[in-house]
């Protein structure tokens, strides 16, 4: 009996310094969790108030990290060229494909624009045009020649006067244009076909 009595106040002893040392464990947890919100909280994501880029899109300062950097002209340059003294050719190879991905959004958004009210996402110049995209990661202006720019406008006048055909035809010359300029002719001709479909619809 007292041998029970016994083992029951060492097994009551041992479950109260598990207990204590689980209470100890998450306020520690719980100490570290509010730490990181704080410096999280602290963070300014957001650009200077009197700028108004940073009013319509709050985190276009965080850009997308599998980019290595690079964003509107200077990426579309980069591609193009095949060439950049910061960028090794694995880098660039990395970036094209990433580009590629993204590119169906920005010329569905340039595509469906209406010409009075560009949305501001578009950021219009004499030599192309830049398109603000949020990624899972951050985000990414993808910019796109005005000669190209003028084709895919073109694709919505050519829908209500041409046939279906000839909208493929028109959407498949230009997504072949682009590849063929930022050096993606050897990616699958799947990629280029969703993406010329995407531009018919």
């Amino acid at each position: 009996m007292t041998t029970s009595i016994f083992l029951l106040i060492v097994l009551l002893s041992l479950m109260m310094v598990v207990l204590i040392a689980l209470t100890v464990y998450l306020l520690d947890k719980l100490r570290i969790l509010e730490k990181s919100l704080k410096s999280l909280s602290s963070l300014g994501f957001k650009q200077p108030a009197d700028q108004q880029s940073s009013q319509a899109n709050p985190y276009s300062s965080v850009q997308d990290p599998y980019f290595y950097g690079l964003t509107g002209q200077r990426l579309w340059r980069v591609l193009e060229t095949n060439n950049d003294s910061e960028f090794n050719q694995v880098e660039i190879e990395e970036v094209r494909s990433r580009f590629v991905a993204v590119l169906s959004r920005a010329l569905t958004i340039i595509k469906d624009a209406h010409p009075n009210q560009i949305p501001g996402t578009i950021t219009e110049e004499s030599e192309g045009w830049g398109v603000f995209l949020r990624t899972l990661r951050g985000s990414i202006t993808v910019w796109i020649p005005i000669e190209i720019v003028s084709q895919v406008r073109n694709l919505t006048n050519l829908a209500m006067s041409s046939n279906e055909r000839e909208l493929v035809n028109e959407a498949d010359k230009i997504v072949e244009t682009i590849f063929q300029r930022v050096n993606a002719s050897t990616l699958p001709q799947g990629t280029k076909t969703t993406i010329a479909q995407s531009l018919t619809i």
